[in-house]
This record gives C-alpha cells, structure tokens and sequence, in this order.
C-alpha cells in the first residue's frame, strides 16, 4: 500500500545545531531522510511536500505538526510506518520528526 500522506511531529533545529537560519515556509519541497535503506546500503531522499498545520512559518527551535506529501507514496511502501523517526534535509538535516499518522 502506498502512502499517500504521513502526519507527524516535527522538530525544527536552532540555528546553532545545525538548523535553519531563519523560518522554514509552509508547503515548500524537502527531501525526507526515513534513514538507512539496506536495499542501496545507504541512506535514500524522498522528495516530499512539508505542510505546517494551521501555520504558515515555524522559527528554528520550535516544535509543530505536519503534513508530508510524498511526491513518489509507491516509494515508500514498507519504509514508513507509525512512530517511524526521520530528518528534514536541505544539505543538512535541519529537522528531526517521527510520524504519528499515515493516510
């Protein structure tokens, strides 16, 4: 079963630990880091869009619900499932979440 949507909690880095310089913008396109992926023997992106719930920003240091899209679901089948830890990246992780819920 692909997933179509995952639901979790994310927290954004301060910017000293290696986060964002500034705010990280609603709906934008990120890479997610599920961890290693012992089909490559390494670690796979998937590209996916990050929406804040209720939000349009979030400062670094804070901690928020949202929405992820996967742009490829079929890709992450068997790869995500309930209380699954991931990073946000952008030639960093910037982000550490764990999924709550998939849709």
């Amino acid at each position: 079963m692909s997933v179509k949507e995952i639901l979790a909690r994310v927290r954004f880095l301060p910017s000293g630990q290696g986060g964002l310089r500034g705010e990280f913008v609603s709906r934008r396109r990120i890479p997610i880091d599920f961890g290693q992926d012992p089909s490559i023997g390494g670690t796979q992106y998937y590209d996916s869009v990050v929406e804040l719930i209720g939000l349009e920003r979030a400062a670094p240091g804070e901690e928020r619900v949202v929405r992820i899209r996967p742009l490829n679901p079929k890709a992450l089948e068997g790869r995500v499932a309930m209380g699954t830890e991931f990073g946000l990246w952008e030639g960093r992780i910037f982000a550490r979440g764990i999924v709550t819920d998939l849709g």
